[in-house]
């Protein structure tokens, strides 16, 4: 059930947010220099980015935190490592420089 609920959040923020650009991309292609087009078009963005706040508000309020994430993943890493999750669960544990082995000391990511 709180999955949906974020799923829902995350979706109304996305269509938020390409409902924005859109009427920006297509209000300034065409844009007419009248002072009363200038006065609807702040009037009409000022609302749009309102809505996208709200609904990004609502999103972040359902989302899950990261420190819930972090210690599942830490437990499945210790499992078993023939568990194609386990092994999972160790490639993200890695990438993210999360220690996941009491004997393992942490790795850090080096690019050349």
């Amino acid at each position: 059930m709180a999955q949906d609920t974020v799923e829902a959040k995350r979706r109304a923020y996305l269509s938020a947010d390409t409902e924005a650009n859109l009427f920006i991309t297509q209000s300034l292609r065409c844009k007419p220099q009248s002072k009363t087009f200038n006065r609807w078009f702040d009037k009409k963005y000022a609302e749009l980015r309102a809505e996208r706040a709200r609904t990004k508000a609502g999103y972040d309020a359902v989302k899950p935190a990261e420190a819930p994430r972090k210690q599942r993943l830490i437990e499945t890493a210790q499992g078993h490592p023939d568990n194609a999750s386990v092994q999972a669960a160790r490639r993200i544990c890695n990438k993210n420089g999360w220690q996941w082995d009491d004997t393992q000391a942490p790795q850090m990511a080096l690019f050349a």
